[in-house]
């Protein structure tokens, strides 16, 4: 839930994200299951000694040869702060450098350059898909 704060962020929002303690969630896992069509996770992502988190729920499913994610992220408590992007990590061998998606694109989207994007399916690779930013 933590990202370094870019020149888009209002200099009071970092402040408002590093007060609420959002510089060090921590992720615990509730609960795991699995059935034939998927394994799902749910978490609860927060930090230390406060009311307020996320509750998580990871689900993976394949068809084919297509990994699937579902993920749904409900607010848990009373939150006195915007609440942040919530970003997902993961790594995968070289050989899946494939990404496709529905939304925003084909490039960026963010709250300055969301005017230029257009709702759509696309697809790119992992590499082009990055932006070399000199500051964050």
């Amino acid at each position: 839930m933590w990202r370094a704060p870019t020149d888009n962020d209002a200099p009071a929002l970092a402040a408002q994200w590093r007060w609420a303690g959002l510089h060090r969630v921590h992720e615990r896992v509730l609960d795991v299951a699995a059935d034939a069509d998927a394994l799902t996770v749910r978490t609860r992502a927060a930090p230390a000694a406060v009311d307020t988190g996320l509750l998580v729920t990871y689900r993976w499913s394949e068809a084919g040869d297509t990994l699937r994610l579902q993920l749904d992220i409900t607010p848990d408590g009373v939150w006195t702060v915007p609440l942040p992007r919530r970003g997902l990590r993961f790594g995968l061998p070289a050989a899946y450098d494939q990404v496709t998606w529905y939304g925003l694109g084909p490039g960026e989207a963010y709250a300055d350059t969301r005017l230029a994007a257009r709702v759509g399916r696309y697809t790119t690779t992992v590499d082009t898909m990055q932006t070399p930013y000199v500051y964050p």
